[in-house]
């Protein structure tokens, strides 16, 4: 049945896509085509899918010693889907190590992932897209070039990296949930780096040594101190608290923002981040002041993008099984397994 059951997902969810779809399931019940996702990675070439079951238990794959070094699209379950069963599809390097990727991942895709172990990379990597993932470790990118990478919806347990001496180009982070700082220190060329629509919850510095960005239309929940900045546009942001703008730096950009008020989000307890609490919901109470003060109207936070974002994670192009009964427990031979399945569209909202 359960092969039966990723068929389905397969081609409900990924009957557009050419290439070829490998399920994979690491549950010793599972009944995928891999049990591993090393083996399906194997297999895989250029263009393919990787279908990860849920399963809350770690696949591992790829440290320095062995990088991924496939253009290939993952996909997941998302990060808190609602559903009976709702465990996560988590990856992380081989022994807990880092997830290592080098220039031949160029062109991945990772949907509804939650790496558990830092991400790390070599050399110069192009359009990588993230969307409705988690980071539970740092996600750095210290001395490589990095360029035309997209950070849809995704949820940072701690730090992200652009330091070193390394290139970045083409980064966008809409409509993320940040419980770090970004470092963005480096050396290298920057150009058209956006953070755009997303929310902070740290309690420390936001930044440290960003210059050529972008900020705009995001919430400053527990923070006094932007951090620095070097040539950026900082504008139509929202600080709860006092003193925040304008920050520090050299050839800022600055206006739009207001400081020392409450967003006035539906729940967002002061001073914890997104783990505290499942029960986040950081759309706007009736009366907030972020309604329509974004750019060109928009409202301030990670509700007010085109990007979907919801406080479920789920993956926004693929249906999710709500629940599954089995009506008789047990069958004769030859006999007929009865089952009901609801499912629905991802929440996008």
């Amino acid at each position: 049945m359960k092969k039966i059951l990723f068929g389905l997902l397969a081609i409900l969810s990924l009957s557009e896509l050419k290439a070829t779809v490998r399920t994979v399931s690491n549950d010793p019940n599972g009944g995928a085509e891999y049990s591993t996702l090393l083996a399906a990675y194997t297999a895989a070439v250029n263009g393919d899918t990787l279908y990860l079951e849920g399963t809350d238990i770690n696949y591992e794959i790829s440290d320095n010693g062995s990088p991924w070094a496939k253009s290939l699209v993952v996909m997941g379950i998302g990060i808190r889907p609602v559903k009976t069963n709702p465990r996560k599809t988590k990856i992380r390097g081989n022994g807990g190590g880092s997830f290592f990727m080098n220039a031949l991942a160029s062109g991945s895709k990772f949907y509804g992932i939650q790496f558990q172990s830092s991400n790390s990379f070599s050399g110069t990597i192009t359009n990588i897209t993230y969307e409705n993932c988690s980071f539970v470790s740092n996600y750095e990118t210290s001395g490589i070039h990095f360029n035309n990478f997209v950070f849809r919806n995704c949820w940072f347990h701690t730090n992200i990296g652009f330091n070193g001496n390394g290139n970045i180009n083409n980064i966008l982070l809409t409509s993320c949930i940040v419980n770090g700082f970004i470092d963005g220190a480096t050396n290298g060329v920057v150009s058209n780096f956006i953070i755009d629509h997303c929310i902070f919850l740290t309690s420390g510095n936001i930044t440290t040594g960003v210059k050529n960005a972008t900020i705009s239309n995001s919430i400053f929940m527990n923070s006094n101190n932007l951090g620095s900045f070097n040539n950026c546009t900082i504008a139509y942001n929202i600080a709860r608290l006092n003193n925040v703008f304008p920050p520090s730096g050299t050839g800022i950009t600055f206006g739009g923002n207001i400081d020392n008020t409450d967003p006035m989000l539906v729940n967002c307890p002061i001073n914890t981040g997104f783990d505290a609490g499942i029960n986040h919901n950081y759309h706007l109470l009736t009366g907030s002041p972020c309604i329509g003060a974004g750019t060109g109207g928009s409202d301030i936070g990670p509700h007010g993008s085109l990007s979907k974002f919801s406080e479920t994670g789920e993956v926004l192009f693929a249906p999710i099984m709500r629940t599954l009964f089995i009506n008789n427990t047990t069958v004769v031979p030859n006999g007929t397994l009865n089952v009901n399945i609801s499912a629905s569209k991802p929440y996008d909202n």
